[in-house]
């Protein structure tokens, strides 16, 4: 699975809703009988001719047709709220609901020139973000197993494979619906990517449990870590309240076997006395290694998320030069 930050729904309230409703549309379904389902839940072509067709636009973003539709499609929404953590709740509520119009006119565009038949559940969201998985999230881990490479997003293309051909062909459709409203939204074709739903991020952080997400520029204070056999200070992110802010400077450490009198200086310079070699082991012991300088493509790859140059270089010094570990340590508390 790919880096997303710290595990559950830590600043993905949005997220979480939009499993729960899922789940609850999905099992209320099956409960209620197929027949009902597809009356009052599913989009269907009888629902065209009154004021049914409303609700189900609505209801069927939610409605899983079976229940293994529901478990990989939970899968994959988890696994995306790695999205809302980098835009924020208020412009991931919009996303998902600008990217869901989208990608119901364009399969209903489908079905009504007679292409496609309905599907039910949210396609748009799953493949509108697998375009954003696919180019704007990078790859933090590779393993090569008998020389083929598998990088950490291997499983959500499994995953969308399996969503693609669940029921064919209106999957097919659904998932093609999907990917066209990702790319429409991610090339800026309309100037609703800025928009954001402040009030619908508040209402599921009140009632699924979770703060809201504020995507806004990453300070960073000083924090300690261990590198190697060494005790170096490096840069941490620290939250306060909804973004990062900036504990205050805190003064390199002092050996303990240090002087910091001029006298003991020079002593220690000279290497005469007791006191100067005790001077002396105590400079070489203050002399702690620096962390390396990390890869300009690690660096390029945090940037390219949305990251500050500055702040992606500190990560990666902090985390000893792990791109998942740097990616954990920005996008977690």
């Amino acid at each position: 699975m790919i880096a997303a930050g710290p595990s559950g729904f830590v600043n993905a309230p949005v997220t979480k809703g939009l499993i729960i409703c899922c789940a609850a549309f999905t099992v209320l379904a099956s409960l209620i009988g197929r027949e009902r389902a597809h009356s009052y839940l599913y989009l269907s072509r009888d629902g065209f001719k009154d004021f049914r067709f409303l609700w189900q636009l609505f209801s069927s973003v939610f409605t899983f047709t079976s229940a293994g539709e529901l478990l990989f499609g939970m899968a994959l929404l988890y696994n995306y709220r790695i999205l809302e953590r980098l835009m924020g709740s208020r412009k991931f509520a919009a996303y998902i609901t600008i990217v869901s119009s989208l990608s119901a006119v364009t399969h209903l565009a489908l079905v009504g020139a007679g292409f496609a038949s309905i599907i039910s559940g949210p396609y748009g969201v799953i493949f509108a973000s697998f375009v954003y998985i696919l180019r704007d999230i990078p790859t933090t881990l590779s393993i090569n197993v008998w020389r083929w490479a598998f990088s950490d997003k291997w499983l959500i293309y499994l995953m969308c494979l399996q969503m693609v051909f669940s029921s064919p062909p209106s999957s097919m459709f659904g998932a093609l619906s999907g990917l066209l409203a990702g790319i429409f939204y991610r090339a800026e074709a309309l100037p609703l990517r800025n928009a954001e739903l402040p009030f619908l991020a508040s209402v599921c952080a009140y009632f699924f449990g979770s703060r809201p997400s504020t995507r806004t520029h990453l300070q960073v204070a000083p924090s300690r870590q261990r590198l190697n056999n060494g005790e170096v200070d490096t840069l941490l992110p620290q939250r306060d309240g909804f973004g990062f802010a900036a504990a205050p400077p805190r003064a390199p450490p002092r050996a303990s076997g240090a002087r910091g009198d001029a006298t003991s200086t020079t002593t220690a310079a000279g290497g005469g006395g007791g006191g100067g070699g005790g001077g002396g082991r105590g400079g070489a012991a203050a002399a702690a290694p620096r962390p390396a300088r990390p890869r300009d493509e690690d660096v390029q790859a945090l940037v390219d998320m949305g990251f500050g140059r500055e702040v992606s270089i500190q990560a990666l010094q902090s985390s000893n030069g792990s791109l998942a570990i740097a990616t954990n340590i920005l996008l977690g508390d």
